[in-house]
């Protein structure tokens, strides 16, 4: 007689929950290795191998998470840019007048830079022309379109400041571009 062992479904979901926080673990060791290392060497000249070889990973375990190196440093823009967008979504949130939100805002970008400097030079490859043509339109449009959200949530903090009779009257996307 053969024994047939069961395992419920309950019992099955903390080893597929361990397995999925692994997961999250490793993609997220990927990242922030990539971040690291695009910031010492630059984009153009760091290579999958490298990041994989400080991470301490096989160059196959890197591509089961992101298949080529364009697509790990978008991602590390998007990482960037939701950040941004939490961080001014909630100084917009908090109810103080626009020229305390617009020095909140400068006080997160100067805190960020100092902490985060490699989000920065993510941001500053982007402007490289030999990066720019690995990128596909398409994900160009979403890094233009989440870059734009967050662009435009630091210009209504202007604008509510122009409205309030606080700044005179500017091109608000000038003022947010100086501030960046």
């Amino acid at each position: 007689m053969v024994k047939v062992s069961y395992q419920s479904p309950v019992a099955a979901k903390p080893t597929h929950r361990r397995r999925e926080r692994e997961r999250d673990a490793r993609r997220q060791l990927i990242l922030n290795t990539a971040k690291t290392v695009f910031a010492e060497r630059g984009f153009l000249n760091t290579t999958v191998e490298e990041i994989a070889g400080r991470a301490e990973l096989a160059v196959g375990t890197l591509y089961r998470y992101f298949k080529s190196k364009e697509e790990l440093y978008v991602s590390l823009l998007f990482e960037a840019m939701d950040i941004f967008y939490t961080r001014i979504e909630a100084i917009r949130a908090s109810g103080a007048a626009p020229d305390a939100q617009l020095r909140a805002v400068w006080d997160f970008f100067r805190e960020f830079y100092q902490s985060q400097p490699e989000y920065y030079r993510a941001f500053m490859f982007l402007h490289n022309e030999g990066l720019r043509g690995m990128i596909s339109p398409e994900v160009m449009t979403q890094i233009n379109r989440q870059s734009g959200r967050n662009f435009r949530q630091v210009a209504q903090i202007v604008q509510a400041g122009v409205d309030a009779g606080l700044y005179r009257p500017v091109d608000t996307r000038g003022v947010v571009d100086v501030m960046w």
